[in-house]
């Protein structure tokens, strides 16, 4: 075989060289220059314009000594002595440094005309978030028949009178006869035996006017009684207007995706924060006690529910940018019984002293989730992810559990994680056979059966800890093994405001690997 070199020839002269890696080494100065201006700070954006700012930078000193240069030319044909200005092609030496004087203006002018682009685009969009804020609050005059009716409230004080003075006790404000009986009574002094009607009076200490609408039962609450009645007539009714609202909602969302899709999500998060201010100002939680408990169906508004649905539409990347600025949406004290909540990703969400009677879950991902305080009642919670959420003083106590039937609830989910401390959950039947699946304290209420659990779980934990300290391996063994398929393994022995719960729980969850955000606080 010929081993005999091989000459490739390029066409190519010394000074075309001198060009081409001159035209490199400033477009690799000016890609040096533009890393360490956009590592600055993290979050600077690296655009083509950064990049003309770099190569504007780049050139400056070679600017500079070409400025000085031109300057000393000038001075040289001024005082007649021969420069490069008075040689024999003096125009084109002339349009070249014309050009090169000019390049950096040329480069300021492009930047500035970018930055004017950018300022009007950040403009439109605020604008456009404006009009859609300015929307969400549209309502709308309609004329409806109706009536004054007073109502007179507060705990009425009861007196009980004879016919002969009943006249004087309803000379009172606010006086009614509520009830009557025959009686009769003895008098010590006169010796007489007094019978007769008497008449039970209540007199409330408050009143109150509202308007009862044609069609529209009348409602009235505990010590309330109805004092006087109007005559129907029409009346102006101010109610939202959920067309326009539902408008100004699409067009957030649609806000938030143009935002994911050309500016980095600058304005997801502020729009969110808009939709989560909306439904908490628009659904007011009812009182969270037992007695104000309310059986369903409910149907939510339409405008509440689009926009749970817009929240429930956002795509992966927009999750993502929520996640990198640890965002949390923050819908709590919201009432969302019967509420749609299926299907979608509300990883930190704070939702808690809110009410979810009835609500649909499944297939939502709740991890890392707050509902502390919330009422949890009647969900449709089938593959639902609870991994790592924190039900801390919630209340699941409806339906009552009866025996041999089962109650679908948060126990259709999956657990793993999951902080019980302090709740009331006896409609839980079941937390599943795996051990440490859930964490709970003492002064958790749970069904006989599971309390039952609960101790015995407890107690070999904590005869476990003790029989370690003396290095007997058979008897850990033993008590391990009666441990197994026990899901209360990792449960507190204290109640939940005992200073090491919090402790207690961070290492329960720092055994499961759930660390970090949307699991720490």
């Amino acid at each position: 075989m010929d081993h005999s070199n091989v000459t490739i020839t390029l066409p190519m002269t010394g000074h075309g060289l001198g060009v081409i890696l001159t035209a490199l080494g400033i477009g690799v100065g000016s890609w040096i220059i533009w890393l360490v201006l956009s590592e600055k700070t993290q979050r600077t954006e690296r655009t083509p314009l950064a990049l003309l700012t770099a190569f504007g930078w780049f050139l400056l000193p070679f600017w500079l000594l070409l400025f000085a240069g031109t300057l000393w030319q000038v001075w040289l044909m001024l005082s007649g002595v021969p420069s490069v200005l008075t040689g024999q092609t003096p125009l084109g030496t002339g349009a070249l440094l014309a050009a090169l004087l000019g390049a950096p203006f040329l480069v300021w002018g492009t930047v500035l005309k970018q930055r004017t682009v950018d300022f009007q685009k950040e403009g439109h969009i605020t604008d456009r978030i404006n009009k859609a804020v300015e929307q969400l609050g549209a309502e709308k005059s309609v004329d409806q028949i109706g009536r004054p009716v007073t109502v007179w409230t507060g705990k009425p004080r009861q007196s009980s009178c004879s016919e002969e003075i009943k006249e004087n006790y309803l000379k009172e404000p606010r006086s009614k006869v509520t009830g009557s009986a025959w009686s009769q009574s003895y008098h010590e002094e006169t010796d007489e035996v007094w019978e007769g009607v008497l008449y039970e009076i209540s007199i409330w200490p408050h009143e109150k006017t509202i308007i009862q609408w044609q069609d529209e039962e009348l409602e009235k609450q505990d010590h309330e009684e109805i004092g006087s009645i109007g005559q129907w007539q029409p009346f102006t009714k101010t109610m939202p207007n959920i067309e326009v609202r539902i408008g100004a909602l699409l067009s957030l969302e649609r806000i938030a995706q143009d935002s994911t899709n050309y500016d980095k999500g600058r304005d997801h998060v502020r729009v969110m924060e808009i939709l989560c201010a909306y439904v908490r100002e628009n659904t007011a939680t009812p009182s969270l006690e037992p007695e104000t408990d309310e059986y369903g169906p409910f149907t939510p508004r339409t405008d509440i529910q689009i926009s749970i649905d817009v929240i429930k539409r956002r795509r992966k990347e927009q999750i993502e940018i929520e996640a990198g600025q640890e965002y949390r949406l923050d819908l709590r004290r919201c009432d969302f019984r019967g509420v749609d909540l299926s299907l979608g990703s509300f990883r930190g969400a704070i939702l808690s002293q809110s009410r979810f009677e009835f609500a649909f879950m499944r297939g939502s991902d709740f991890s890392g989730a707050r509902f502390d305080g919330s009422v949890l009642n009647h969900l449709n919670c089938t593959d639902t992810k609870f991994i790592g959420a924190d039900m801390r003083h919630c209340r699941i106590d409806r339906p009552e559990p009866r025996p041999g039937g089962f109650i679908s609830t948060i126990n259709m989910g999956d657990l793993t994680g999951l902080s019980l401390i302090s709740a009331s959950i006896p409609s839980v039947q079941y937390l599943g056979k795996e051990n440490g699946f859930t964490f709970g304290t003492n002064d958790t209420f749970l069904d006989w059966e599971l309390d039952e659990q609960r101790k015995e779980g407890v107690k070999i934990g904590q005869d476990i800890n003790r029989i370690k300290d003396g290095t007997c391996s058979d008897e850990v063994a033993k008590l391990q093994e009666r441990l197994s398929g026990n899901p209360f393994v990792n449960w507190s022995p204290y109640d939940g405001s005992d200073m090491t719960t919090g402790h207690s729980l961070r290492k329960f969850r720092k055994s499961l690997s759930l660390i970090g955000w949307p699991y720490d606080h």
